[in-house]
């Protein structure tokens, strides 16, 4: 019968090394710098996918999304937010007489084709090479047509279309010289301006084929130059309901181009901002890297058991912290935007909201509350080291709760009482949560402990 001593730990965890304080200082600045150069390499990788994101003209990249993604909250609330005040002005236009006056019949001055040249897409003129004179004023209403076609094409980068339209207006512009019904103001100059036409309408075909925007917009400006309003008759039109056709025409381009957005007020602050996100990127990408380095020395001077508790324990607190952050991120903010937008809807005021400041508020409430979703982890190592216990944590709720209230209103980047109970609310039932893992994972009692120093022993 043999018995064999486990093996016991010194209490001075350098007693199996002989390494001196400066080689644990030169061990930590080695650790350090591969922690920094990892980060330096994944922030230039970034930067690298972003670039390419802007180079191809695609959502490619990593800073760039992840600042849409951090936007994309009040950026809808501002909508929804815009799209209620109209709503509201639509429902009043009966009852308000304010509106009512505003919103009486209007005429507006406007200019159509002549002739039948804009009835179609073919413009209305005979098919090509049957030798038929054409009227002056189809052929302008034609080249209108064509032109306004083009635009759209290139609006929408489509340039097999705009080319195959260039080559329209290039056969259309050969006609001219058979006109009829001429005006006798434009008789004179007809050929060169037909010269100038024609011109003008190759430099756009050129462009289509090397897919050059500005080249292309130029030829267009300069066409619509040339056409001036020849071909076009005056007329006058009746709105009926004037605020109704701005409500709808406001609501598009506000949601189109931009209006319903943040804003910025000095030159430096959008790449200050894009900068910031660029740096949180690298630093939660490479986190996996700086954690490992940082651990590497840190594991050195742990016992067994105290490194057994980390790796039981941090799974469990990164759980937690991302509970935090999605549900912040994808409950709490879009609620809380809509709560402050509320106050200005009711103050009937319009909401000017800051790039920069918008993303230190989505920044800093989700990491609040990732780090505030670790309270179950603080409640059980108190009761470990004794300074709490499972009773004490019953019978001091209602301290805890005011607690909990105080730090949510201090914590929270805004100071309005919703958004400090949806970071409360939560942290209470996650003080019941610790309060549930103290009891079922009970510190141990001091027979226990005995008992565990006994069974070192091992017999064979």
């Amino acid at each position: 019968m043999f018995k064999f001593k486990k093996q016991t730990y010194s209490e001075d965890m350098f007693a199996d090394t002989r390494m001196s304080f400066g080689d644990h200082l030169e061990d930590l600045r080695i650790h350090l710098w591969r922690a920094i150069s990892g980060f330096l390499i994944i922030m230039a990788g970034v930067f690298v996918f972003d670039l390419i994101g802007l180079i191809t003209g695609t959502k490619f990249g990593i800073g760039r999304p992840m600042l849409d993604f951090i936007v994309a909250p009040v950026q809808d609330q501002l909508v929804e937010f815009h799209e209620r005040k109209i709503q509201r002005m639509l429902e009043n236009l009966d009852s308000d007489p304010r509106l009512k006056k505003l919103n009486r019949p209007r005429w507006i001055k406007m200019s159509i084709p002549q002739g039948e040249g804009g009835s179609g897409k073919e413009g209305g003129l005979p098919l090509r090479g049957d030798g038929q004179a054409v009227s002056y004023a189809d052929l302008m209403g034609r080249t209108r047509y064509q032109v306004n076609e083009a635009t759209e094409a290139l609006q929408q980068k489509k340039w097999r279309e705009l080319k195959g339209l260039a080559e329209t207006l290039q056969e259309t512009a050969q006609r001219y010289d058979r006109a009829t019904n001429v005006p006798r103001e434009s008789q004179a100059e007809l050929g060169n301006w037909v010269e100038k036409l024609t011109s003008e309408v190759k430099d756009l075909e050129n462009a289509a084929d090397k897919e050059n925007i500005p080249r292309s917009l130029e030829a267009l400006d300069h066409i619509q130059e040339l056409l001036g309003d020849q071909g076009l008759t005056r007329t006058y039109a009746r709105i009926e309901e004037p605020l109704v056709l701005a409500a709808l025409l406001g609501q598009a381009i506000g949601t189109t181009q931009g209006r319903y957005t943040l804003s910025t007020l000095s030159i430096m602050e959008a790449f200050m901002a894009y900068f910031k996100v660029a740096l949180m990127c690298g630093f939660v990408l490479g986190s996996p890297w700086i954690f490992y380095q940082l651990w590497s020395f840190i594991a050195a001077g742990l016992y067994p058991h105290e490194k057994r508790l980390v790796n039981v324990y941090l799974p469990f607190s990164l759980i937690l912290f991302l509970l935090g952050v999605l549900g912040c991120q994808f409950f709490v903010i879009p609620r809380a935007v809509n709560a402050l937008l509320w106050f200005n809807e009711w103050l009937e005021l319009d909401p000017e909201l800051r790039f920069n400041e918008w993303l230190s508020f989505a920044i800093m409430m989700p990491l609040v509350f990732g780090l505030s979703f670790q309270l179950p982890l603080v409640m059980m190592f108190l009761e470990r080291v004794g300074i709490m216990t499972v009773q004490g944590y019953l019978s001091y709720w209602k301290i805890a709760f005011l607690i909990i209230h105080i730090l949510a209103a201090v914590l929270m980047p805004s100071p309005d009482i919703f958004s400090m109970e949806m970071l409360a609310i939560p942290l209470l039932g996650l003080y019941g949560l610790g309060i549930l893992l103290c009891r079922l994972n009970p510190k141990a009692t001091e027979s226990e402990e005995e008992t565990s120093e006994s069974e070192q022993m091992v017999e064979v």
